[in-house]
């Protein structure tokens, strides 16, 4: 029976290939996902950490990977205080203030002006509660920290390379790099927030090769950083300029 449905199911993803192939790769990634989270639920705060730096990919209008990634987690987070209680949290002031916050973001819907930016606050305000319930649930051990720090240091070498071909190819030279984050802005915040964990890891590598792997990912982020707050024409001048 299991065998059968696995059948079914891998044709139906084949079917959608020929029809729409990013929703076939998201069905098979986020299976892989399900099962490997299923298998181990302490490996969801990895996946959670590279999802950071792909937010501008989107399976369909208001359906971005950051979304479903949170969605995901915050599913998690509930089923585990379901089955162990509070699993070692506690109230304190800071989580008071932080749903104080909720609450009078969502009141504000009575005297904004724009509810659509209500809506938008407050979808990115559950997102982030998401991301923090999975960390602070799941993340218990010290192993654990090095293996996100390890993904930060990865996602940031990959999409810094990324970021390196979107300056160098922008039209105009106007263009600020983003990665695949889609914000300049934010995309800046997240390499930085990967620099510090890099160097932690480069710092603990007894492996002289590794070691200066890692301070060669440290470049990267540099860089990346830089060609997300300048315009490429300040590098790359166009010819008949």
């Amino acid at each position: 029976m299991a065998l059968a449905g696995f059948v079914v199911a891998a044709a139906a993803v084949g079917m959608l290939a020929t029809v729409k192939s990013t929703f076939a790769f998201a069905i098979v990634v986020g299976a892989v996902v399900a099962l490997v989270v299923a298998r181990d639920v302490t490996a969801l705060p990895l996946f959670l950490v590279f999802t950071m730096f792909v937010e501008s990919l989107s399976l369909g209008p208001a359906l971005r990977v950051g979304r479903v990634a949170g969605a995901l987690g915050l599913l998690v987070a509930i089923y585990y205080l379901l089955d162990r209680g509070r699993a070692g949290l506690r109230a304190n002031a800071l989580l008071l203030a932080i749903g104080g916050w909720g609450v009078w973001a969502l009141l504000s819907v009575y005297w904004a002006d724009y509810d659509g930016a209500v809506l938008t606050t407050l979808s990115s305000y559950v997102l982030g509660i998401a991301y923090t319930l999975a960390f602070a649930l799941l993340v218990r051990r010290k192993q654990q920290l090095k293996w996100i720090y390890l993904v930060l240091a990865v996602g940031s070498l990959i999409f810094g390379a990324v970021s390196f071909a979107q300056y160098a190819g922008s039209s105009g030279g106007t263009t600020r790099s983003a990665g695949l984050q889609g914000d300049p802005n934010y995309f800046a915040v997240y390499q930085v927030i990967a620099l510090a964990p890099t160097l932690v890891l480069a710092a603990m590598e007894r492996r002289a090769q590794r070691r200066l792997l890692l301070y060669g990912v440290v470049g990267v982020i540099v860089l990346s950083v830089v060609s997300s707050l300048l315009p490429s024409r300040l590098f790359f001048a166009r010819a008949g300029r």
